[in-house]
């Protein structure tokens, strides 16, 4: 079996704009209708969005912007609140790298993965793919963890 590894869609977001794109034209054609234009905003909202769903979330969100938009054209007061200004840039990490000086990479790497471990909900399957670390690994750092805090 060829495993192929592919980043979140978080991690791609340059590739937001075309799949909105896609998603949108191929409502419409499967609807029957005219694509709906994209208020450039609401696409620079969605890339600054986490997508936990990955890339199916996307597309519900695109199909739900097809069918639910107000006018015309997507604008962005037809995006869920969730994708607010505020509340996206509240959850945008901000990386620190000088409290990152002068800790150990021991504890560098257990901040890490209780940050990733918090972001996806404790789904450690998806928290392992996106560290790029076996699920196995990922378990035994837990273990290790949890036998620290003792």
């Amino acid at each position: 079996m060829l495993r192929i590894g592919l980043p979140p869609l978080r991690e791609r977001s340059e590739d937001i704009p075309l799949l909105v794109r896609i998603f949108l034209d191929q409502f419409a054609s499967d609807n029957d209708v005219d694509p709906r234009p994209i208020d450039p905003q609401v696409v620079e909202q969605m890339q600054l969005y986490d997508w936990p769903g990955n890339v199916r979330e996307l597309k519900n969100m695109c199909e739900r912007l097809a069918v639910m938009a107000r006018a015309e054209t997507i604008q962005l007061g037809d995006l869920p609140p969730e994708f607010s200004a505020d509340v996206v840039a509240s959850r945008q990490p901000t990386p620190h790298l000088d409290a990152l000086a002068g800790m150990s990479l021991e504890d560098i790497e257990k901040a890490v993965i209780t940050r990733t471990l918090e972001q996806t909900n404790g789904n450690r399957t998806r928290s392992a793919e996106t560290l790029g670390i076996s699920l196995r690994t990922l378990q035994r750092k837990i273990k290790e963890y949890s036998e620290e805090s003792e």
